[in-house]
């Protein structure tokens, strides 16, 4: 009987975090969705290309949002689950800050706050930890510090250190005073009520998950806010090794290579990547530097750009650099953690050679590199041949149209089994796999790929998923696939993915 009233009491709790989880998503996915049906209909009776033209782009930013909210929403259970447990998985530190640290400075960027994020331990550090929670955890920290500071700069300082035989985890965000008393603030912290003043007044809506994360992480969290001082400092214990867990295939660069982020961790993260495959890196803070650097003569093979600076912005500085040298196609490489807007500038900027989104594909960035170290990435003579592994009938449709478009010859396989067919008599130049079939994993299918086509004449194979987690991009490589691509994708970064991947696939005789 004891058994059947906890069993009662935990269904209970499920039926009730199910209906609030429902009753948030009617609210907070609404907006999105109007917003997009509002473009479409729009876009229907818009004579005006112009009018289309910002309809899609508004249409494009509320569909960006509406992922965002989705993915809000499936988080917030969380917070009622008594069970919860971290899904650990082996993550490079540095591209794990790198990520929140550099959303958080997109979102900043119209509000004069300067902001930097700096690594005070070796940059190889591996560390195995629930990723999603733990940028949940820093983005909350992050978004706390800015709310609390009175100063127009913030720094985060991350270190790795040993205490009494366990490694820990601190990060440290510090800036010069804080709007409340430290007496005010916990306050705040301890009871519910104060902290839904904090959510309602800066819109801190995931401060609940946080405590909650805390608990599960056994961290420690100390804040010493004063009026002239702020200091948040996170700490929580990580198992830790600075063994490459993750090697990268062997790229050979030779040239010189400008990286232009305000970020610091974040120029570290691609100096370190290049560098160790042999090229030459010099790092800029901004756009401004950059030019300063091509005026006094220095040349570079491509120039990496964040698209967020605070003084001028990857495409303004892409622009200026064109006026510069009078030309239009320039070797630029956008990076940045705002996928809408790398969206946008690959769709209307034909001539950037790639786009990364944060944190980066490490290997994808270096073939990128060790291409033009060779020859531009050019349309292919032959029509390729690609076959699509998709059994959503409106993704096949909509991918299989982008690939036609763009001049390829398409075959779709809506289950494992008819692309274990599709592939047994005949060849194909791609393969884009989606993760999710109803018969069998992607994976699979690129595991009988990699088992049963002779290596000369296997296709190129990338993953094309919505599955964006970590541990789904570690399984893509290990089974074989070249890039893991998470959708939504735009045609330019397909186009140039696959085209990638083609040039750097073994030649079929």
């Amino acid at each position: 009987m004891s058994r059947n009233r906890q069993s009662n009491l935990s269904a209970r709790k499920a039926i009730d975090s199910r209906q609030k989880v429902l009753d948030m998503m009617k609210h907070e996915l609404r907006t999105p969705v109007s917003t997009v049906i509002g473009c479409l209909e729009l876009m229907t009776n818009s004579k005006s290309e112009a009018d289309r033209i910002a309809l899609i782009r508004r249409g494009r930013a509320a569909s960006f949002n509406l992922l965002h909210e989705i993915d809000a929403i499936a988080q917030s259970v969380d917070i009622n689950n008594q069970d919860l447990i971290l899904n650990s998985t082996p993550f490079a530190l540095t591209s794990l800050i790198d990520q929140s640290a550099s959303e958080f400075s997109v979102n900043i960027r119209h509000e004069g706050l300067q902001f930097d994020a700096q690594f005070e331990s070796p940059l190889d550090y591996i560390i195995t930890i629930d990723g999603q929670k733990f940028n949940t955890c820093l983005s909350v920290l992050l978004a706390m510090a800015k709310y609390l500071n009175v100063s127009k700069s913030m720094l985060l300082r991350v270190r790795i250190q040993n205490e009494a035989g366990q490694k820990k985890l601190s990060l440290r965000i510090t800036s010069d005073g804080a709007r409340f008393s430290q007496v005010e603030f916990d306050g705040f912290w301890a009871i519910n009520e104060g902290f839904n003043k904090i959510v309602k007044d800066s819109g801190l809506k995931k401060l609940p998950l946080f405590k909650k994360y805390n608990q599960v992480f056994n961290a420690d969290l100390v804040n010493i806010v004063t009026p002239e001082n702020l200091d948040i400092c996170w700490t929580l214990p990580i198992e830790a090794n600075t063994l490459n867990w993750q090697k990268e295939e062997i790229t050979m660069l030779s040239k010189r290579y400008a990286v232009v982020d305000n970020l610091s961790i974040s120029r570290d993260v691609i100096a370190t990547l290049i560098t160790s495959a042999g090229g030459q890196v010099s790092e800029f803070n901004s756009g401004k530097e950059l030019l300063a650097a091509l005026r006094r003569g220095e040349s570079f093979n491509t120039i990496i750009l964040d698209v967020h600076m605070p003084d001028f912005s990857g495409i303004e500085t892409l622009e200026m650099i064109r006026a510069m040298y009078n030309a239009v196609e320039v070797p630029v490489i956008l990076v940045s953690a705002d996928a809408e807007i790398l969206h946008e500038a690959m769709s209307e900027n034909k001539t950037i050679q790639q786009v990364f989104c944060k944190p980066l594909d490490g290997q994808r960035l270096l073939d990128t590199l060790e291409l033009s170290e060779e020859t531009q990435i050019g349309t292919h003579k032959k029509t390729l041949k690609i076959l699509l592994v998709e059994d959503d009938s409106i993704s096949a449709e909509f991918v299989g149209h982008m690939l036609h478009n763009i001049g390829y010859a398409v075959e779709v396989a809506g289950t494992g089994k008819e692309a274990r067919e599709l592939i047994s008599h005949k060849q194909f130049d791609v393969a884009l796999i989606d993760l999710n079939l109803p018969d069998e994993s992607g994976y699979d299918i690129a595991r009988f790929i990699g088992e049963n086509v002779p290596k000369d004449q296997q296709p190129a194979m990338l993953a094309l998923t919505g599955n964006t987690e970590e541990a789904d991009k570690l399984e893509s490589k290990k089974a074989g696939m070249k890039y893991h691509i998470c959708k939504p994708v735009s045609l330019e970064e397909l186009r140039k993915s696959i085209q990638l991947s083609v040039h750097l696939r073994p030649t079929v005789d």
